[in-house]
């Protein structure tokens, strides 16, 4: 016969955990994801060789950075969403990956692009808050 012992108190304090996560550590992880997101949207690729346009850094200072809370009816009170915006009419031709102009296909990262690529440094910041939580716990 094989038998398994389950400490049911240790699977009960990290549930607990969680049930805290999106109240305690949640809003404020997603403000840290947002202003890593915002500095990836500012991010300006090398210029071409011979470029004659010169650049006048007005796309990077019209993005912004807007924190909002959720309005979808689940869960309100949890905490907020980042957004990360730019009011220029030309955005679309820099970083929607549907409109992206060819010039800047493959050289300009588009906003799916850099949400991807923050999803590493989320899914580190959520474990180390669990992590954290846990052994505080404990």
């Amino acid at each position: 016969m094989i038998e398994a012992t389950i400490d049911t108190a240790s699977v009960s304090r990290q549930l607990s955990v969680i049930g805290r996560l999106d109240k305690e550590i949640l809003p404020e992880i997603m403000e840290d994801v947002a202003s890593m997101l915002y500095d990836r949207v500012q991010f300006y690729p090398p210029q071409l060789p011979n470029q004659r346009y010169v650049r006048t850094g007005t796309y990077r200072r019209s993005v912004y950075q807007d924190s909002m809370p959720i309005r979808n009816g689940h869960r309100a009170e949890a905490g907020s969403t980042g957004a990360i915006q730019n009011g220029r009419r030309y955005d679309a031709y820099l970083k929607d990956g549907r409109h992206q102009a060819a010039i800047h296909a493959g050289r300009w990262f588009t906003m799916t692009d850099d949400a991807e690529n923050t999803m590493p440094e989320l899914e580190e910041l959520l474990g180390e808050a669990l992590n954290r939580m846990v052994a505080n716990d404990s």
